[in-house]
C-alpha cells in the first residue's frame, strides 16, 4: 500500500538512515538552543541589568559560533584517540550536556554573583570607556555553546564526508533543516 512512499525515501540503508538520525538528533538539538534566551532575558532584567549587559551575556555566550573554522581544523589534523570526528563528537557533545545540565538547574544565573568590569580602550589617541558584565553562569553556557558549535562542525563534516559517497548530501541537509525548523517551531 505503501510502497510509492518507500520508493521516495533516500536512506535505503541502515547506515544511511542512522545517519540520517544523528543528523537530524544534532540540529533539532542547535535549533533547541534559542529556547532559554528569552527565560534568560527576563531573569536578568529582574535581577537589574540593563539591556547592554544583558547582551554582553549573549555576546560572550557567542564567541565559540565565531571560531568555528578552528574546530574543523582542529579534529582534521589532530586526532583524539586515534579518530578524527567520533572522539571529538563524544567529548563535545558530553560538555555541552554536563554544562545544561547544570544550568538546568537556574540557582546560577538566577541567583548567582554579577559583576561589572570597566577599562579604557585607547583609540587614534581618543580613550574609549568600555565595560562589561558578567553573570555567573556564562561560562557554562558558553562552554555549552562550544559543545554545540564544536558539535556543528563535526556533524557537517560527517554529513559531507558520509553523503558524498551515497550520493545523500542533500538528503541529509534536508534532514538536519527540517529537524532545526521544527526545534524552533516548538
Amino acid at each position: 500500500m505503501f510502497a510509492w512512499l518507500d520508493r521516495l525515501n533516500p536512506f535505503k540503508t541502515p547506515e544511511a538512515r542512522r545517519l540520517a538520525v544523528l543528523f537530524g538528533v544534532v540540529y533539532f538539538a542547535q535549533g533547541m538552543w534559542s529556547l532559554p534566551a528569552q527565560t534568560i532575558t527576563i531573569v536578568l532584567k529582574d535581577r537589574g541589568l540593563g539591556p547592554g549587559q544583558i547582551a554582553d551575556f549573549f555576546l560572550i555566550s557567542t564567541i565559540p559560533w565565531l571560531v568555528k573554522p578552528a574546530y574543523g581544523l582542529l579534529s582534521d589534523f589532530v586526532p583524539l584517540f586515534g579518530r578524527r570526528r567520533k572522539s571529538y563528537f563524544l567529548l563535545t557533545c558530553g560538555l555541552a550536556a554536563t554544562a545544561g545540565g547544570i544550568l538546568a538547574s537556574g540557582l546560577l544565573i538566577s541567583h548567582g554573583s554579577i559583576q561589572t568590569y570597566g577599562f579604557t580602550l585607547s583609540l587614534f589617541g581618543r580613550p574609549y570607556p568600555l565595560s562589561f558584565t558578567l553573570v555567573a553562569g556564562v561560562g557554562l553556557f558558553t562552554v555549552m555553546a562550544l559543545g554545540l558549535a564544536f558539535t556543528d562542525v563535526l556533524t557537517d563534516a560527517m554529513m559531507v564526508e558520509n553523503g558524498r559517497p551515497r550520493g545523500l548530501t542533500g538528503a541529509f541537509q534536508s534532514v538536519q533543516w527540517a529537524c532545526i525548523t521544527v526545534a524552533l517551531v516548538l
